[in-house]
């Protein structure tokens, strides 16, 4: 992977990310590593979310 990788053009219409780039990033490519984490972002993030309860049985 030389270069800098355009997220924009580089998943197809489906929302996958390339499989050159998985590969790349198992093998520990910085890049493509960058591009995996900035893709599944929001996606970690909402799974890294739980529910709380206050004292008056409130969710947040």
């Amino acid at each position: 992977m030389n270069g800098m990788i355009n997220t924009n053009t580089e998943i197809n219409e489906r929302g996958f990310l390339p499989y050159p780039i998985i590969l790349a990033a198992n093998k520990g490519e910085l890049e493509a590593m960058k591009v995996v984490v900035l893709h599944y972002r929001s996606y970690m993030t909402s799974l890294s979310m739980r529910k709380l309860r206050d004292e008056q049985g409130n969710t947040y």
